[in-house]
């Protein structure tokens, strides 16, 4: 399994964002908080591409679909119902397809499941009994999250210089989420814009998991 990692913002844009005339003032840590920010508060997940991922599932009743906690879908590389049985079943990629917006995973035909002389079509209950290997997240950041990351970014850049130039420093260490989730709150208060896109983008992007 692997991970394509991509950081949300660029300091060229922010440079242009802010009119710098160099980089040189922009530090890691402002594209780090705005990356936390988004990824822990805003999307409750991430955009990277994840690929080659194995997830089981637990399945609580026999069923012809189920959510898988991570989306949108890229690709469905295995599905193997009954994993915990005596008789794991490998599909054939022609038994199902996936809603890749949703994560939503469902079967298409008949698995060769006979009960009462009857074909039946389902995912096998049991726990952790649906094991499924796919990617998912974006082939690249999508456009209004990077916009979003670069002008958080260049207001936690602002915000720095305006309380150095005060002689209160906005920022002295980069330490764990709680920190850094706090001053990405302290700029979206201080510039109303920000907040107005953050609520449009939680919207359009955010994880709701239903499981």
């Amino acid at each position: 399994m692997s991970v394509t990692t991509t950081v949300y913002a660029d300091k060229n844009d922010i440079k242009d964002i802010l009119g710098l005339a160099d980089i040189t003032t922009i530090r890691d840590a402002f594209l780090t908080i705005a990356q936390t920010y988004i990824d822990v508060v805003m999307l409750n997940g991430d955009c990277q591409k994840h690929t080659n991922i194995p997830k089981r599932y637990d399945i609580d009743n026999n069923s012809i679909n189920t959510v898988l906690l991570n989306y949108p879908i890229l690709q469905i590389n295995k599905v193997i119902d009954n994993a915990n049985g005596s008789t794991p079943v490998t599909l054939l990629a022609a038994n199902y397809d996936f809603n890749p917006d949703d994560g939503i995973l469902f079967l298409l035909n008949e698995v060769s499941e006979i009960s009462g002389g009857e074909v039946i079509n389902y995912f096998t209950k049991g726990r952790q009994n649906l094991e499924v290997d796919y990617n998912y997240g974006y082939d690249s950041i999508p456009d209004d999250i990077h916009k979003f990351a670069n002008e958080l970014s260049a207001m936690i850049c602002k915000s720095d210089t305006d309380s150095s130039e005060s002689g209160s420093k906005v920022m002295e260490k980069i330490g764990n989420y709680q920190y850094q989730i706090n001053i990405a709150k302290n700029v979206l208060a201080r510039f109303s814009y920000l907040g107005m896109l953050e609520k449009a983008l939680v919207i359009k992007y955010r994880k709701v998991f239903v499981l």
